[in-house]
């Protein structure tokens, strides 16, 4: 696992897409980042509540507009998060399960792989990692996090389970497209690149 005297814990996934997703000495400004960040803080955690609530929605049918509640500053992007949720699970059958979390894991880096939601949607299951961002969900972005996912969750789930991002803003599922072992590869190569860039970022 990647590691130096601050840090010694799983790269998220998020973090480890934006470093795929750029080029160039960029790159080096994300693995710096990261290294540089320490402990996870909740504070910094923008969308925790909303997510939160997201999940016990599903799990245990607690309202989601219970996201609101104190987050004053928020309300503007968590109002538009909430009604494209909303628009989303309208007339669907969804039917909630446990999802698993793993890592993923190439030579010294670890990536913490953890959707947050396991729904089985018209009875087919789904993994499935949700955006909340107002930026355009680019097609590759979702190749990378649905491969990794795979590639680390494929073993611990059925066979016709769907990997999935979930735009939560726009109220679109994007599915993957099963195991991709060409974009496997350059996300390994991505890795080894991290690896060798992080004892000097």
């Amino acid at each position: 696992m990647a590691k130096d005297a601050k840090t010694d814990k799983p790269v998220s996934l998020t973090t480890f897409v934006d470093f795929v997703s750029k080029a160039g000495t960029p790159k080096a400004t994300v693995v710096r980042k990261w290294k540089e960040s320490g402990d996870y803080e909740i504070v910094t955690d923008f969308y925790k509540r909303v997510r939160e609530a997201i999940v016990e929605y599903h799990k245990n049918g607690a309202p989601v507009d219970n996201a609101l509640a104190g987050c004053n500053k928020k309300i503007p992007h968590f109002n538009g998060i909430i009604a494209g949720h909303k628009k989303w699970v309208r007339r669907k059958d969804l039917k909630w399960f446990a999802p698993p979390t793993e890592v993923w894991q190439c030579g010294q880096l670890s990536v913490s792989i953890n959707p947050e939601l396991g729904l089985s949607v018209e009875g087919v299951p789904h993994l499935i990692k949700l955006y909340f961002k107002g930026d355009r969900l680019a097609k590759s972005r979702v190749n990378i996090i649905t491969q990794l996912m795979t590639s680390a969750l494929a073993s611990a789930t059925r066979r016709d389970c769907v990997m999935a991002v979930l735009d939560v803003r726009n109220a679109k599922l994007f599915s993957g497209q099963g195991n991709d072992l060409r974009l496997e590869a350059q996300l390994r190569a991505e890795a080894a690149y991290w690896n060798t860039l992080w004892p000097t970022a």
